[in-house]
């Protein structure tokens, strides 16, 4: 009975950010396909080169479990980081993995653009190895880390103060839009999150 996520708005909508909207909304198209692809090609590569049910389970286990040591973001639906990217506190996202101690001007965007990458591996091997799970929340995640490594990349690197978690809600719709092929979804979805438009 309990709501999933909320968000609460820190930064108010301003038009002068039309333009990196946009740029987001182009970048989520990529992600898009991106997602897509390679939940396709994971798809076919259980299917045509393990064949056993247990060789399934184990390669995906072995998978999962090296993914999630080095990205504990990668473990479960992914709500729980999603709500500390609104917040970006990014020690709760790091957690206990081994590169969290790794200290590089650069290594957040690093392991955001990797979890980017790896998240629709993750869910894939996850559901094609015999787990259960679809590709709704990983869509959310993925848009989550989406916008906000779009909104650190402006600031670190042309010095542009955008709202993190603004994009991060953004990042989620246009994700979710582009795997589901479903734009007014998306965007209510997102409404309903937020409490408004």
């Amino acid at each position: 009975e309990e709501l999933l996520f909320t968000f609460k708005l820190r930064e108010p909508f301003k038009y002068s950010h039309i333009p990196f909207y946009a740029l987001l909304g182009v970048f989520c198209g990529f992600v898009s396909v991106y997602f897509t692809k390679v939940f396709q090609a994971t798809d076919r590569f259980f299917q045509n080169n393990i064949k056993s049910r247990i060789g399934k389970w184990l390669s995906g286990s072995v998978f999962l479990g090296i993914s999630i040591w080095f990205f504990p973001p990668l473990f479960g639906e992914g709500y729980e980081s999603i709500k500390a990217l609104s917040e970006f506190q990014l020690p709760k996202l790091f957690g206990y993995s081994p590169l969290s101690d790794v200290h590089f001007p650069w290594f957040s965007l690093v392991f955001f653009l990797a979890i980017i990458l790896l998240k629709p591996l993750a869910t894939a091997a996850t559901i094609f190895s015999g787990g259960n799970g679809g590709t709704f929340a990983p869509s959310l995640f993925a848009g989550a880390f989406t916008g906000s490594f779009l909104a650190v990349l402006l600031q670190w690197l042309l010095n542009i103060q955008v709202p993190v978690a603004n994009f991060a809600l953004v990042g989620m719709a246009g994700v979710l839009c582009g795997v589901f092929l479903s734009p007014l979804t998306a965007i209510f979805l997102i409404a309903e999150i937020t409490g408004g438009y």
